[in-house]
């Protein structure tokens, strides 16, 4: 999708604290006064495993650009490295997952990744197959997630079930 042509409200989650279905990271590192750019492989690789951890969880949304203190600081990437950065969930999950966007808010750009909860387990290829549990992100196995989406597609029929038997 086109940098700015995603409409995505990022406003509730600027002052929300990380948790099951969101989490936030800088672009930099480095004390206040002398922010530099974190290292883009090392970005790339936390993008795979965040994004692939929410899929095969219930979900959720990773924005980058954001600091622990909640200031917005954005990114200085360059288009070509955006570029490549917004592709990370296409170019290094399997199967793919839905690319990341950009949000100018403030004057500035987030990076944002609005992940839905993928129907089977999500690989980060070659890396295994994160989870994200509460405000981690966790390594775990393809057959856990398996009886975990059986879990829950099992629970959301028997929910169901019992919901017209009351009707």
């Amino acid at each position: 999708m086109a940098q700015g042509a995603h409409s995505f409200d990022v406003t509730p989650f600027l002052h929300q604290d990380e948790g099951q279905h969101f989490d936030r990271k800088s672009l930099f590192h480095g004390p206040a006064h002398a922010k530099r750019p974190r290292d883009r492989r090392e970005v790339r690789d936390q993008v795979a495993r965040y994004v692939a951890g929410f899929a095969n969880a219930e979900g959720g949304v990773l924005i980058l650009g954001i600091e622990d203190d909640h200031t917005i600081t954005g990114h200085r990437l360059a288009a070509k490295a955006l570029e490549t950065l917004l592709a990370v969930p296409q170019a290094r999950l399997q199967p793919p997952q839905p690319p990341g966007f950009v949000v100018s808010i403030e004057g500035r750009e987030l990076v944002v990744f609005d992940v839905p909860s993928a129907d089977g387990p999500v690989q980060v290829t070659g890396d295994g197959f994160p989870l994200r549990i509460g405000d981690q992100t966790i390594e775990t196995t393809e057959s856990k997630i398996r009886a975990l989406k059986f879990q829950g597609l099992v629970e959301s029929f028997e929910s169901r079930q019992i919901g017209r038997a009351h009707v």
